[in-house]
């Protein structure tokens, strides 16, 4: 369950990072009109720079041209109201400061400029004009920063939810390869995708207390894997101490006293030596299943002809322990797959099935569309809940009711049973209830490429 403070943690990231946008948006629209009044304002004193200097020009023309300011009234209305300049008001003094003319109407002077008329090194009045239109911030600029405040936060937000976005996929992805790492998870232990349009508040919150999670399973599947290879090497080595040492003991004896091996004695130790290579051989095999290399010679045949052969078999064992064994499910049943891989599947199933059952073991075969499933059951006293986790796990073996005399083998059958399933794009799944028995059912697709 999600903790608060993690939650609180989140939505204050977020409220911060989107104050920041805000702020930012706003930062650029207040930039971009800033802009825009101090470009306004400098046009309209270079403009106002230059209608004074042409102004005065033309007082100090007239001025000289007609030898006084008689008649300029007149003459300046009229080129005033001519000049594409509209809002313009020219004023001219005489040099006590008195008016003498005025062209243009009457404005607000929200800017003006005042410049002498100099003729011949004297000054002979004053021109003055001014403009209404002051450095106000024109309309475009309104609606650029308009623009650029929207434009700014909704890229502040979409860069926000690519970034959610980018974050979520490389949670799952991180997910995945933690699925991959830790195959041993239980289903309550796998979570949903995480999904980019999940509440922002709730998302990384959630994603924080998910990786806590699978970095704890990583950390105690470690820790197994380093008690599983200790303990691997521990079981090999007692595995292949006994019949190594029966074999030399036997051939320390025959080399000393000079005499060749009874027959017995030979007899027993092949059966010693096809022991060893029937552990190599699972050890090799498990290792090219697992690294996905392992070689299928695929080919027609019947699944249920295979399951008589393997029962035909193991007849003998079953017999001794005086056990049936039933066979259910039509004979027709065919699948494309590597026939001896199968068969050793089969027999690895059927054999834990023989030791671990009291009276009987039945076995059935059916067909569904695109695929079959093979299940064998007995009637023993079934697995603990608390082992069917373990049970397809490398060099697992769990208490067995059978006599302690037998060999128990290093626990690869059930693992080497799951990777030949899986190299055939099929499923293995177990059921058991305490004191009835347990069930193993093998689903197999009926063709695979």
């Amino acid at each position: 369950m999600m903790k608060k403070n993690d939650s609180n943690g989140s939505r204050s990231t977020w409220v911060t990072a989107a104050n920041i946008g805000g702020i930012a948006a706003l930062f650029a629209s207040v930039l971009l009109l800033g802009s825009g009044w101090f470009v306004q304002r400098q046009a309209l004193k270079d403009r106002n720079e230059e209608q004074a200097i042409y102004w005065n020009r033309y007082a100090a023309n007239y001025y000289e041209t007609q030898g006084g300011w008689q008649g300029l009234e007149e003459r300046l209305s009229a080129d005033v109201r001519d000049y594409p300049l509209h809002a313009l008001n020219v004023l001219v003094f005489d040099v006590n400061g008195k008016r003498v003319a005025q062209g243009g109407a009457a404005v607000e002077r929200s800017s003006d400029n005042r410049k002498p008329i100099v003729e011949d090194g004297a000054i002979i009045g004053y021109t003055q004009t001014a403009i209404s239109r002051g450095a106000s911030i024109p309309g475009a600029a309104w609606i650029g920063s308009i623009i650029a405040f929207i434009t700014c936060y909704a890229l502040w937000l979409l860069l926000i939810k690519r970034w959610r976005s980018e974050s979520s996929r490389m949670m799952n992805r991180v997910q995945e390869r933690i699925a991959g790492i830790v195959p041993s998870r239980s289903s309550g232990d796998i979570y949903p995708p995480i999904s980019p349009v999940a509440d922002p508040y709730e998302q990384f919150a959630a994603t924080d207390n998910r990786l806590e999670h699978d970095l704890a399973h990583i950390d105690a599947y470690v820790r197994k894997l380093e008690t599983v290879r200790r303990s691997m090497v521990a079981d090999i080595a007692h595995e292949l101490r006994t019949p190594l040492a029966i074999m030399r003991s036997q051939l320390e004896n025959a080399l000393i006293a000079e005499t060749p091996l009874p027959l017995e004695k030979t007899a027993f130790m092949h059966d010693e030596l096809l022991y060893l290579t029937k552990l190599v051989h699972d050890l090799q095999e498990l290792a090219l299943a697992e690294a996905g290399k392992l070689p299928l010679e695929k080919s027609w045949f019947s699944l249920r002809e295979a399951s008589e052969a393997v029962i035909e078999a193991l007849q003998g064992e079953a017999e001794e322990e005086t056990l049936s064994i039933q066979l259910d499910g039509p004979t027709d049943v065919m699948v494309y797959a590597d026939r001896v891989r199968v068969r050793q599947l089969i027999v690895n199933l059927i054999g834990n099935a023989i030791q671990h059952a009291r009276t009987e073991v039945v076995i059935s075969v059916h067909q569904q569309e695109g695929s079959v499933t093979w299940s064998v059951k007995d009637d023993g006293f079934g697995i603990e809940k608390e082992q069917l986790a373990h049970l397809f796990e490398r060099f697992y073996r769990s208490a067995s009711h059978t006599n302690d005399n037998k060999r128990r083998g290093l626990g690869l059958g059930l693992s080497i049973v799951k990777q030949y399933a899986e190299a055939h794009g099929g499923t293995i799944e177990v059921n058991s209830v305490w004191g009835e028995g347990t069930t193993f059912r093998l689903q197999l697709p009926v063709i695979t490429v």
